[in-house]
C-alpha cells in the first residue's frame, strides 16, 4: 500500500527535475568539422540523410541544424 505512491512521488519529482533542467540547456553551436557526419552511403529511409531516430532540435545534419 505504500511503495506504489512512493514510486509514484518518485517519478513526478524525476520529471519535473529533467523539464527543469531541459528547459535551461542551450543548444551548441554548429562548427562543420571535416572528419564529423560523414555520410559515404545514404540512409535507405526518408531522405537518406537523417537517421533513423532524428530529432531536428538535438541531432545535426551534415550542413548544420535544421531550426
Amino acid at each position: 500500500m505504500v511503495v506504489m505512491p512512493v514510486v509514484g512521488l518518485i517519478g513526478l519529482n524525476t520529471y519535473r527535475e529533467h523539464q527543469r533542467e531541459h528547459r535551461h540547456r542551450a543548444r551548441p553551436k554548429f562548427i562543420e568539422y571535416e572528419y564529423l557526419r560523414i555520410r559515404t552511403k545514404r540512409y535507405p529511409w526518408r531522405d537518406g540523410v537523417k537517421t533513423l531516430f532524428h530529432n531536428p532540435e538535438v541531432n545535426v545534419l551534415p550542413t548544420g541544424y535544421e531550426k
